[in-house]
């Protein structure tokens, strides 16, 4: 494979140059280099081999068409074929990004579970789009992205690899990531396969560990060709399965896992065990969208706050202790906000979020006198409007407060109902 000089000049088929800065690094598909177009830094691809004319048709077009979403590193131009190969520009990962699997081997840990929700929203919500436009990424595994572990920010790379649904790239993907039924040879990636991939993700996310690398695993340290394909094909099996224990974690081995799956809400965990179950894996269609995903993670950060005894982050569903092992004081709630499908328990120093973005419209916080009552400032630039248990109407202006009390509504853009 060539190697490029810094200064080197490199001719795009748009007619642009690319001017070489320096190496960031190389995987088994080719090396990737910093790169000055126009003034504006790029990463540029450079493939180990030629790759076919149906490979390069595809990208062409994939070019053409455009990115789904900004969180994909997305091919932006074609280099001009030259002697020693031919390589793709795309967007640079942003600063304080960091592959995946350096948060695997704990070199970088999140900051907050909320930044892991967050994670995961922007991960589902770019696979929406992705598949929304009839496209299938088809190789998902820890090594396809970067993520921020403060902010949640995520970009998605290695997306040379995306064909229609229906149609193959001729990568199968990474072992373990994998759906059963490409393990086992009965279907090729396709948007479905993806989904598998990206709940095994999911899963990782919030507990830094394989979901089917249990005890089945473990017992073989030498994980042939053919152990693969029967523990991740055919006698695949989640290491929290509620009806087979054959492939648990083992202290001592999986300390993520065991650590991490006990803090989770219920909600969060019967979703990982019916994805992960026997009829869902034997019924791609009937896996989870990345919307219903989304969802999830909504009602999640809904249920995320500060514990009011110690500060630390908990998951709060009616009256339950703290997760925090040192505190594990009862939490109480008294009122909730309930509409558009969810439910935010209204403590101090709760963010409410309207909308599906993380952007806050309000927070709840106290009174500061002996009342004890709860006020919610409107944090957003536009009024509220609030309406009492009697019908009258009422206007909130930004920065504005109003109090904690059942069955006032709060009607902006969904329905919020308080209730006690």
């Amino acid at each position: 494979m060539q190697q490029f000089e810094k200064g080197e000049t490199i001719r795009l088929e748009d007619g642009r140059s690319a001017i070489v800065d320096s190496f960031l690094g190389e995987g088994a598909q080719g090396a990737v280099y910093a790169v000055s177009v126009d003034g504006q830094r790029k990463a540029l691809k450079w493939f180990r081999k030629q790759p076919s004319e149906r490979f390069l048709k595809n990208i062409r077009k994939n070019i053409k068409d455009g990115s789904p979403s900004p969180t994909f590193l997305w091919p932006e131009a074609l280099a001009k074929v030259r002697t020693g190969g031919i390589g793709y520009l795309m967007p640079l990962k942003p600063d304080g990004c960091y592959e995946f699997t350096k948060f695997r081997m704990a070199k970088v840990r999140f900051s907050s579970f909320r930044a892991i929700i967050e994670a995961a929203m922007n991960l589902c919500d770019a696979f929406r789009l992705l598949h929304a436009n009839g496209l299938s990424y088809q190789d998902l595994n820890d090594g396809g992205f970067f993520i921020n572990p403060n902010t949640g920010d995520v970009r998605i790379c290695d997306c040379d690899n995306v064909y229609p649904h229906g149609e193959n790239s001729g990568i199968l993907g990474k072992a373990r990531y994998m759906a059963p039924e490409v393990v086992m040879g009965k279907t090729l990636p396709n948007s479905y396969t993806d989904r598998f991939s990206l709940t095994v993700i999911l899963f990782m996310l919030f507990c830094v560990d394989h979901p089917f690398e249990g005890f089945n695993v473990i017992k073989h340290p030498c994980l042939t060709e053919a152990f693969e394909q029967r523990l991740f094909g055919k006698d695949i099996c989640f290491i929290f399965n509620d009806e087979k224990d054959i492939n648990r974690p083992v202290r001592g081995v999986h300390r993520n896992a065991l650590t991490m799956w006990p803090l989770l809400p219920e909600e969060l965990r019967g979703k990982f065990k019916e994805q992960f179950s026997d009829r869902i894996i034997n019924s791609p269609q009937e896996r989870m969208t990345e919307m219903q995903w989304v969802d999830v993670f909504i009602s999640l950060r809904d249920h995320l706050m500060k514990c009011p005894h110690c500060g630390d982050e908990t998951f709060v569903y009616g009256n339950q202790p703290c997760l925090n092992p040192r505190c594990r004081k009862p939490i109480q709630v008294t009122y909730v906000m309930e509409g558009a499908g969810r439910s935010i328990p209204l403590i101090k120093g709760n963010i409410i979020r309207f909308e599906r973005t993380g952007v806050p419209s309000g927070v709840v916080i106290d009174k500061n006198d002996a009342s004890g009552l709860l006020l919610i400032k409107n944090l957003t630039e536009k009024a509220w409007t609030v309406l009492t248990p009697s019908g009258k109407s009422l206007s909130l202006a930004p920065g504005g407060f109003m109090p904690v009390k059942q069955d006032l509504v709060i009607s902006t853009i969904f329905k919020f109902k308080i209730n006690k």
